[in-house]
């Protein structure tokens, strides 16, 4: 099964891209993980309490490890491995935070005046 996309040039012309059920199939994940971002960006409660935590830290992992690559980097060229310790220390005590944050009850909740 072969599905063509139009794809506009920058000359204007209009040329066409061939995807596979393969490779269709490898999107459903990113899709899925887009469309649970999405959902839980306009319905909170939707998945359940604990999911803004959990989309929280697969933010802060995917940041983490762009992160990580550069104090690497930094730490092999100038001899600085403790950095690197440090680093997945606090990395590991955030994600521990993000996941135990939970909605404030009704009571909690302080109205402005």
């Amino acid at each position: 099964m072969n599905t063509d996309l139009l794809l506009k040039q920058r000359n204007g012309s209009l040329s066409r891209r061939r995807f596979s059920a393969t490779e269709l199939v490898s999107y459903v994940p990113d899709f899925a993980i887009a469309g649970t971002f999405l959902i839980t960006w306009f319905a909170p409660l939707t998945f359940g309490p604990k999911m803004i935590g959990y989309l929280l830290t697969v933010v802060l992992l995917d940041l983490a490890i762009f992160f990580w690559l550069f104090a690497a980097i930094y730490g092999s060229l100038e001899g600085i491995w403790w950095m690197l310790w440090a680093y997945w220390l606090l990395l590991l005590n955030r994600s521990r935070a993000q996941n135990s944050w939970r909605f404030p009850t009704d009571r909690q909740v302080v109205y402005g005046r």
